[in-house]
């Protein structure tokens, strides 16, 4: 686990909090599922300048965005 965690990203491993974390993160639903997995299929795959949309469900309510990625993966511009 601490290969997989010094992968991540600056920014992830300092919001996880250490590897501590991390390891404890991984052991628990859903993250746990990752762990000994034989087998992943890649559902949708999304590039920078694709349009997505972003459902938020709050007290029972949907609401509904719709953006543009960067090149990095940010939402940057709302639709």
């Amino acid at each position: 686990l601490n290969q997989a965690f010094q992968c991540c990203s600056p920014s992830n491993r300092e919001a996880t909090g250490g590897i501590d974390e991390f390891e404890r993160l991984l052991k628990e639903p859903p993250y746990d599922l990752i762990l000994g997995h034989q087998r992943a299929d890649v559902l949708l795959e999304v590039v920078p300048g694709d349009t997505i949309v972003l459902s938020l469900n709050e007290d029972d309510g949907v609401e509904s965005e719709s953006g543009m990625l960067d090149d990095h993966g940010n939402v940057v511009c709302c639709l």
